[in-house]
């Protein structure tokens, strides 16, 4: 058990705050935003109480993200809910206390064509099952707008520009996103969206007669963290993860959008996705760039340029925007 969890004492005031008792501490893990500790009770409940990192605004984004996670489990998602809506306040640090998902994340050798179907399955069952969440949301296009302003005084900062050119031997200039992201706006069939429905916040398990969402042998058992999550058109969710899966997996591309889109979200989940052009352009192929740059700028940011060189996720990127004509 890692030291930067909270103690078995503190969690046992907390877990009677919600008429629970603790048989068992059983581990803890900690994450970017989160550290999740992991509790079986006295009543064999499996439970888990995240405390959330310390950042403005997080008492709202945790009653936002449990508002449509408790909507989510009553939908019949396997969704990480809250077992009430409560708040706990740990020192300076918040938290809220949840139910349990079994399963596992993957590693990203390991991808088959099932886990890729469950993939677009997935995205397609929350899309049907979320479109009718009236609560509090931002609009996708407001969190991308300000996305966009921080990459684009990244990238035009002429230090940045010339460390990128001399260290990396490329040069990016950005296409214009905020007209993209007017005319996204305007569309119809606006609906919840995950935003990080990605291999780290997904589990998946051996499939059995009661699994919910199952390819073959496997089902996806778990959906994690809805704290990116906003409404707009279907699309922003399906090229986010597609854009990962296209530099996470390796397995040639047309062969991830045929799994991931054709069989996955399309035939197994039903769904239905008509191309939409934006300046002669599919617009799911601007999104996929748009979150290919914003992944390449958070691997900017977040590393050494020197170190970059060794990093898959980095030179997939790059190789792929290349492709796409976004970086020379």
């Amino acid at each position: 058990m890692k030291k930067s969890g909270l103690s078995e004492e503190v969690l046992t005031k907390i877990l009677s705050m919600y008429g629970r008792t603790i048989f068992v501490y059983t581990g803890v893990e900690s994450g970017y935003r989160n550290t999740s500790h992991f509790i079986r009770t006295t009543e064999g409940e499996l439970l888990n109480f995240i405390l959330y990192k310390r950042e403005p605004e997080i008492v709202e984004l945790i009653k936002r993200t449990n508002d449509l996670g408790m909507y989510l489990v009553t939908g019949g998602l396997p969704v990480r809910g809250p077992v009430d809506s409560r708040i706990v306040k740990v020192g300076y640090r918040y938290g809220s206390l949840y139910g349990y998902l079994g399963g596992n994340t993957i590693p990203w050798e390991a991808y088959t064509m099932k886990h890729i179907k469950l993939l677009g399955y997935g995205l397609a069952r929350f899309h049907e099952v979320a479109e009718g969440y009236a609560g509090n949301l931002p609009d996708i296009e407001l969190v991308y707008r300000d996305i966009t302003a921080r990459m684009v005084r990244y990238f035009t900062d002429e230090n940045v520009r010339c460390a990128i050119n001399q260290k990396l031997d490329f040069n990016i200039e950005l296409p214009d996103y905020n007209g993209l992201l007017d005319f996204t706006y305007t569309l119809d069939n606006r609906t919840t969206l995950h935003m990080d429905f990605v291999r780290s916040n997904l589990l998946f398990d051996d499939a059995s007669v009661d699994s919910e969402l199952s390819v073959g042998t496997i089902s996806l058992s778990g959906i994690l963290d809805l704290e990116k999550a906003a409404r707009g058109n279907p699309v922003f969710d399906i090229a986010r993860t597609l854009a990962f899966l296209m530099v996470d997996c390796n397995k040639p591309e047309a062969k991830l959008r045929k799994y991931f889109l054709d069989s996955g979200y399309i035939k197994r989940g039903s769904r239905i996705l008509k191309p939409i052009y934006f300046e002669g352009v599919d617009i799911l192929e601007r999104l996929i760039d748009l979150f290919l740059v914003y992944d390449l700028y958070k691997l900017l940011r977040q590393n050494p340029y020197g170190s970059l060189a060794e990093n898959h996720h980095f030179l997939q990127t790059c190789d792929i925007l290349k492709l796409h004509k976004v970086i020379q």
